[in-house]
């Protein structure tokens, strides 16, 4: 159960940060150099969706493990 609510919080970040990369690509019409601040933002979301991936599945990683030394 703790799984599917980790699943379901990643769908909704990454779907999050569709929306938000459409929106930044409909203002970059406007102007070429007002997205500099926008695109920065975007990868430090990038980074830390990154970095939350890899303690996901670290944490994965460990459950596999208690489950494992449980069932034994």
């Amino acid at each position: 159960m703790k799984n599917l609510g980790i699943i379901i919080l990643l769908l909704i970040s990454i779907i999050g940060a569709s929306v938000l990369l459409i929106s930044v690509k409909g203002t970059a019409a406007e102007g070429p150099g007002s997205d500099y601040g926008i695109y920065r933002k975007l990868d430090e979301i990038l980074k830390n969706q990154k970095v939350i991936m890899e303690t996901l599945a670290s944490l994965k990683e460990e459950v596999e493990i208690i489950k494992i030394r449980v069932t034994r």
